[in-house]
């Protein structure tokens, strides 16, 4: 079977779009659109759409859906792996964004302040 990922999308706050997934991550937007009320009931059960900013981190396509409604914590996360893990966790320290680097395994965890929880693994 191949399956192939095609973007992951996540609610986010408009603060941390440029000081999280640009900065920290390398975000690169490629385009933009609105989600309307009528599709976000339809599709998210959700009854007030919002912007939604379509790019890229260099390992991940991203759909970044834009709100200031706080949702609760998970155990929900997105891992994968890069070999940009040092400079990641270079920048990640320079933030006040949570981050947890276990050295044993090289594996960093960093979240935004909506917890959206990235789970970065060295390229093997």
């Amino acid at each position: 079977m191949n399956n192939s990922l095609l973007h992951v999308g996540i609610q986010i706050s408009r603060n941390d779009f440029d000081n999280f997934y640009c900065k920290v991550l390398g975000f690169v937007q490629d385009r933009s659109f609105e989600l309307t009320d009528d599709n976000a009931l339809k599709i998210f059960q959700n009854e007030k759409g919002t912007s939604v900013l379509v790019g890229c981190i260099p390992e991940l396509p991203l759909e970044l859906f834009v709100s200031e409604d706080v949702l609760n914590k998970s155990f929900n996360h997105i891992c994968f792996e890069s070999d940009r893990i040092v400079d990641i966790e270079s920048r990640a320290r320079k933030s006040a964004y949570r981050k947890v680097f276990l050295e044993h395994s090289g594996t960093l965890f960093i979240s935004d302040s909506y917890n959206n929880l990235f789970e970065i693994k060295p390229l093997k």
